[in-house]
């Protein structure tokens, strides 16, 4: 298991990272209504050290598959070593 701290030092590089994936639209809800309305929903709120993090008491709604995507996110930020993702996973152990 490996902690991601829901702060705005443990969060920014990955709200960024999305944020800009969002902007770019690099992100597809694949059709999925609940994804399109939470990345819809999602503000930005900055501290005074110019970090980003998506809170949900600023947003115009549900942002759960945003915030679960981006705590992905700042696990793979953290440990891009990891082997990609095929689909099956025959041991935990390959991926950890």
């Amino acid at each position: 298991m490996v902690a991601v701290p829901q702060t705005y030092a443990g969060m920014s590089s990955a709200c960024l990272r999305v944020q800009a994936d969002m902007l770019g639209s690099e992100i597809d809800a694949g059709g999925c209504p609940v994804t399109t309305h939470a990345v819809a929903c999602v503000a930005p709120n900055r501290d005074g050290k110019d970090n980003l993090m998506f809170a949900k008491g600023r947003s115009r709604g549900r942002i759960d598959p945003v915030i679960a995507g981006t705590i992905a996110t700042a696990l793979q930020l953290r440990a891009p070593e990891l082997p990609e993702f095929t689909g099956v996973v025959k041991s935990l152990a390959d991926y950890l």
